[in-house]
């Protein structure tokens, strides 16, 4: 099996390097793998996890690295990740090392039967008003697209093919559930798994300021209403083209 790693960071120095590691040593020593690849892409970084992704890069040739001048988002670095890839095979996972690579083993064996599997965070190590939002977020997204999702931005392992089909938009945080909506949309064969989740390995966890929530917010309903726009013209062209013929 060939598989490629793609790890978007974000101001991540003090967590990247352990991350790194641990995911280097389970992809090196895991005998399921023919070959590999560990794709890291910094998001706009204004501290040095640019560096860091250097200096790794100069020891490990199996290592990509990408950088955005600015903050894009983290649909824009895994887009950016994935195009990058070589192999059928895409799993990706966040550099604060909250969900560690050793659970990756729990999802191989679904990798022939499910085009997307979701490593659905058991426990969730997240502060309570991460979780409560969270927990309202995907409950919005379910409503509206019934997806039956229960961990809509859990890390994922998922085929180059099925990205390329899908022709996802967003760049914003709105990328996971896009990707699950469009997916389930055109009948992709989609299954949750269980994870460990932990703390993450250095300083604080990041995102539950409530500015980011408003504008997380903000955005997910705005998306909600294109996606929601396109599936209904989608729908009306249909309907035209089967009177037609």
């Amino acid at each position: 099996m060939n598989i490629s790693i793609v790890i978007p960071a974000y101001n991540e120095e003090n967590a990247l390097i352990s991350t790194f590691i641990e995911v280097d040593n389970y992809l090196k020593k895991n005998e399921k793998f023919d070959k590999y690849e560990i794709i890291l892409v910094d998001d706009g970084s204004t501290d040095k996890t640019y560096k860091i992704m250097k200096n790794i890069a100069v020891s490990y040739p199996n290592v990509a690295i990408l950088r955005f001048e600015k903050n894009e988002g983290v649909g824009a670095a895994l887009f950016a990740g994935f195009k990058k890839s070589k192999f059928e095979n895409i799993y990706w996972l966040p550099a604060d090392n909250q969900v560690p690579i050793i659970e990756f083993d729990k999802l191989i064996d679904y990798i022939n039967d499910y085009d997307i599997i979701i490593a659905r965070r058991k426990n969730r190590a997240d502060n309570v008003i991460r979780k409560f939002f969270s927990k309202f977020y995907q409950m919005i997204i379910n409503l509206f697209f019934g997806l039956g999702v229960n961990d809509i931005n859990a890390t994922k392992l998922i085929k180059r093919s099925v990205i390329e089909n899908l022709n996802c938009k967003v760049k914003s945080g709105f990328f996971d559930a896009e990707l699950l909506i469009r997916a389930k949309n055109r009948n992709y064969k989609i299954i949750e798994v269980e994870v460990s989740h932990q703390q993450r390995c250095a300083d604080k966890q990041k995102g539950a300021s409530f500015k980011t929530i408003i504008n997380i917010f903000i955005d997910l309903f705005y998306n909600i209403y294109l996606l929601k726009k396109e599936f209904y013209n989608e729908k009306i062209e249909s309907q035209k083209s089967e009177n037609e013929t």
